[in-house]
């Protein structure tokens, strides 16, 4: 059984994996990122003894001990040091400027584990990349559409982040460069594509588009376009144009040709056709005439999946 931790800004979800991405138990609580750093720190060490209990009590023979510790994978949003396994500033984890959050949960359960600690969407990259739509496919780009928009780069079968874990933040490709982020904060945040195509952007163009205050979620867009509010509609597109142009900016720089879609929003027919219309359209002609754009296989569970698989793979994790 493969072991993960997958920390949410809403909530954090906990279990463990077989080896053909098959959840076999999996629980959630609340991440309460209002407590602050340390509250939620240590209902994270709390998930890992408990973690490090159920193993135990599954394979005594292999029980947990001091020497050599239950391997877990935990994924967290915001940039990860691959070799520190220091959080650096997740967005929706207030305080955590700097957490070296391995060493932390470690510790705090007597090394009963060994913590391996990468960014969520990166993890859900791996889980792609081992048993979903990247199976297959050595070099591919992933992307998650949800809250943020996130992604992971698959290069010639390895996760590559770069030296200092930065690799992959397509959710920060600049959009809209006429927006002004004088007095914004933080400014590196304006015009982004997450901040276009994130669930609230999504709501926030609808809104000023429509005047219904009213709409506070993209389910509810997603569900009346599929009843033919061509408000709804149009909003998606417009969403799927924008994801799409950040995918061909990827693909340029990178030399990729394949794109996997997931995260929430993935789920939405009208946005998925609207990217793969952009990327046909708009990417590089030698790219453009075999991309691909598919959506992802792990949807609401990617980052428990992928967290737990970081422990399955017998090579470094990045190039």
């Amino acid at each position: 059984m493969l072991f993960g931790i997958d920390i949410g800004g809403t909530n954090i979800k906990f279990g463990f994996v077989d080896d053909d991405g098959i959840i076999v138990e999996k629980h959630s609580v609340a991440t309460k990122a209002h407590e602050g750093r340390n509250a939620v720190i240590d209902r994270i060490v709390s998930i890992a003894s408990e973690l490090a209990d159920t193993a135990a009590t599954m394979n005594p023979s292999a029980a947990v001990n001091r020497d050599t510790g239950l391997p877990i994978g935990i994924c967290v949003p915001g940039i990860v040091d691959p070799l520190s396994r220091h959080v650096l500033k997740p967005p929706n984890l207030q305080g955590w400027d700097d957490v070296h959050l391995g060493e932390i949960v470690e510790s705090g359960t007597g090394r009963r584990v060994t913590a391996t600690v990468e960014n969520d969407a990166n993890a859900a990259a791996l889980a792609e990349y081992h048993l979903g739509a990247g199976k297959g496919h050595a070099d591919f780009l992933y992307i998650t559409l949800g809250t943020g928009i996130g992604g992971g780069v698959i290069l010639n079968g390895r996760l590559y982040t770069g030296p200092h874990g930065e690799a992959g933040e397509i959710g920060h490709t600049v959009i809209d460069w006429r927006a002004s982020y004088a007095g914004r904060t933080p400014s590196y945040r304006t015009g982004v594509l997450e901040e276009l195509a994130g669930n609230a952007g999504i709501v926030r163009r609808y809104v000023d588009a429509t005047g219904r205050v009213d709409v506070k979620d993209v389910e509810t867009i997603a569900a009346m376009a599929k009843n033919g509010d061509e408000a709804a509609k149009k909003i998606l597109e417009e969403t799927g144009t924008i994801v799409g142009l950040g995918i061909c900016s990827a693909f340029a720089v990178l030399g990729l040709h394949r794109a996997v879609v997931g995260g929430g929003v993935s789920k939405s027919d009208v946005i998925m056709n609207s990217i793969v219309k952009t990327v046909r359209e708009r990417a590089i002609p030698t790219i453009a005439r075999d991309a691909t754009v598919v959506r992802a296989h792990f949807l609401d569970d990617a980052g428990l999946v992928g967290s737990a698989m970081l422990n399955r793979l017998s090579l470094p994790l990045h190039s």
